[in-house]
């Protein structure tokens, strides 16, 4: 949720009210503080920063597959292998609020690559290149 929020980030109640949507207010926060604090301690640079109570990712540190969805031009063969699966595959967390930012997200970015990888085949298709074009076609089967 960090890494998708606006560059002025995730205010820190947004983020345990998501999170830890069964326990009272104060619980949640030491809930977060304390996922955030695993995970700073499993890498070696922090990576997330506190800006006036927003939870903000450096970005300086952290390269996003997703930042690819918003670039003025994207390799068509890196479009194919980038995005090969739906956003966060595999997670779950069992908190109604997040599953249903989490259903949002998937179905926002889901729509951008399939885009992504028509226009893709189109262009691909147009040129002669039917290797690029099938590609892209069953990229997006696979997403779909």
């Amino acid at each position: 949720m960090i890494a998708c929020s606006p560059k002025s980030g995730l205010r820190g109640e947004t983020a345990a009210a998501t999170f830890c949507n069964r326990s009272p207010e104060t619980q949640a926060r030491t809930n977060l503080r304390q996922t955030l604090s695993s995970i700073q301690s499993s890498i070696e640079t922090p990576i997330t920063l506190s800006n006036g109570g927003a939870l903000v990712l450096d970005r300086d540190l952290v390269a996003l597959d997703l930042e690819a969805l918003d670039a003025p031009s994207i390799d068509p063969d890196e479009t194919i292998t980038i995005f090969g699966a739906p956003f966060l595959d595999g997670l779950s967390i069992n908190e109604p609020p997040f599953e249903e930012w989490l259903a949002a997200k998937r179905v926002c970015f889901s729509r951008s690559v399939w885009d992504i990888l028509f226009d893709t085949g189109t262009v691909a298709l147009a040129s002669g290149d039917t290797r690029r074009a099938l590609a892209a076609a069953d990229q997006n089967l696979v997403l779909e």
